[in-house]
């Protein structure tokens, strides 16, 4: 596997796996956090693994519907017409694809993540401290999200959808670290209610109680 630092990288990290055109795996990682590089090798080599382990049949991409850019699009220009926004209209079509793009991997990686963290929680301690340092960063940057510059950009509908996973998220470390002060600024905005539904929906999924309150075994969890 070759592991390169990337300063145009805009995510923590990203692995890419071999294949005819690729003769080994890349892991691209954003060089200001490299001091948390075990850990994210860590993440990102679990997350390859279910790929590379699963069956084809169980495997799957998202895939948007044909009119997803037009609906996005129509959402974004009504939200700016109706707040009067000074978002040049040069700008909106970046803003569309930078919304349902988001949203879409959101919606696939969010889950999965949860999973391999809660394996790597569970069977990696040593990694505990630089994944809660990882982790108390992706909650900062979700956090932005509840703030007025994102909203006065960006219709309720889809900051709804991003935050409410952002809560999901919240929710499931604030049980790993028994402080559940961790999700207060999502529920006390609003998003208590999805957040338990999501929360409930990904315990579905495990068959074994470890940490977290979560059932987390990792054999059966890769679905």
């Amino acid at each position: 596997m070759i592991v390169q630092s990337d300063k145009s990288f805009s995510a923590h990290a990203t692995i890419k796996i071999a294949g005819p055109d690729r003769p080994a795996h890349v892991l691209l990682y954003k060089p200001q956090f490299e001091a948390e590089l075990p850990y994210l090798v860590a993440f990102q080599c679990a997350l390859a693994l279910r790929t590379i382990e699963s069956t084809e049949t169980a495997r799957f991409d998202l895939t948007s519907t044909p009119n997803l850019q037009a609906d996005v699009q129509r959402l974004v220009s009504e939200h700016l017409r109706q707040n009067i926004s000074k978002i040049p209209a040069a700008m909106v079509p970046q803003l569309v694809s930078q919304f349902a793009n988001g949203l879409g991997l959101q919606l696939r990686s969010m889950p999965v993540a949860i999973r391999v963290d809660a394996m790597l929680f569970d069977d990696f301690p040593a990694l505990r401290p630089l994944q809660r340092s990882s982790i108390e960063r992706q909650l900062q940057e979700a956090m932005q999200a509840l703030g007025p510059v994102v909203k006065a950009i960006a219709p309720k509908v889809i900051v709804d959808a991003n935050v409410g996973m952002s809560n999901a998220f919240a929710k499931f470390w604030s049980k790993c670290w028994g402080e559940p002060q961790i999700a207060l600024p999502f529920i006390a905005a609003g998003y208590n209610e999805i957040g338990n539904q999501l929360i409930a929906l990904i315990e579905s999924t495990f068959e074994r109680m470890r940490c977290c309150t979560f059932p987390v075994r990792w054999t059966n969890s890769r679905r």
